[in-house]
């Protein structure tokens, strides 16, 4: 990929507009594949090229206080498990086409104490002809399922007081198909919402410890929303620790995933 951007500033307004081009080249040949009997072994080739633009702006609205929007394009291509069939009972739809989406975000930050920061917006994404898969005729067909929207609010807190630190995050979350086989269904994995608050603390700059939680909403893990891939809401704490050994150049790092085993 080719990525490039430029900064504009124009005294408290700054303008970020950029463009990205993307180069993708896949290719897969079958030697053997027992699975398949009945169809040819697979010999494909795919190459895309896109190009993606975005624009960010910034405004000092009162000292330390900014408001931002940002606007940008994104892209998913078919990967090789997308592209060719892999099992005796999968089928590619020879229109498969890429995933594409636009995206777009407006918030105010600050950091009116150098104790406490904070940040607050609201963000807005269309995804369209999303990569998924469909049972046709007992066949796993791999398709375009639909268009899809995303939409929400994130929040983040951030309060120092001597070496003890605290922290919230949050994403309030709206999804939805709203075109395709699964219209009115909610995106596989979208929960409603994903909190994360915790605690850090540091001592002389050398060692640092951090208490993690995230707690996670009730979601599904397919498109067509079945009972049989409801995730139920959870929580996982996690401990890390980092201690400086010899200056600035040799550190150790640890942790404990999930340390409470929820």
């Amino acid at each position: 990929a080719f990525f490039a951007e430029n900064l504009f500033r124009f005294g408290r307004l700054s303008v970020t507009p950029g463009v990205r081009l993307e180069n993708v080249w896949q290719s897969v040949k079958e030697n053997l594949n027992l699975d398949k009997t009945t169809v040819p072994l697979a010999d494909e080739s795919v190459y895309d090229f896109v190009a993606l633009g975005g624009v960010g702006v910034d405004y000092e609205a009162v000292d330390d206080v900014h408001a931002y929007t940002n606007f940008s394009q994104g892209y998913r291509p078919m990967i090789f498990t997308q592209a060719v069939p892999n099992g005796t009972n999968q089928v590619v739809n020879e229109d498969l086409k890429e995933g594409r989406s636009w995206q777009m975000d407006a918030g105010l930050r600050g950091n009116p104490v150098p104790y406490l920061s904070w940040d607050v917006g609201y963000f807005y994404m269309e995804f369209e002809d999303q990569i998924g898969s469909a049972l046709i005729n007992g066949l796993s067909s791999v398709q375009n399922v639909g268009d899809a929207r995303h939409q929400g609010v994130e929040l983040a807190l951030e309060a120092k007081v001597g070496d003890l630190g605290v922290f919230y995050n949050a994403m309030f979350l709206d999804a939805e198909y709203v075109g395709g086989p699964f219209t009115g269904k909610t995106p596989q994995y979208a929960s409603d919402f994903i909190q994360k608050a915790g605690v850090e603390y540091r001592w002389q700059d050398k060692v640092k410890a951090r208490l993690a939680g995230t707690f996670t909403d009730e979601h599904f893990a397919n498109d067509s929303n079945s009972l049989a891939f409801l995730v139920p809401s959870y929580k996982v704490w996690d401990l890390t620790l980092e201690a400086k050994v010899y200056k600035d150049t040799v550190s150790v790092f640890g942790g404990i995933n999930n340390i409470f085993d929820e």
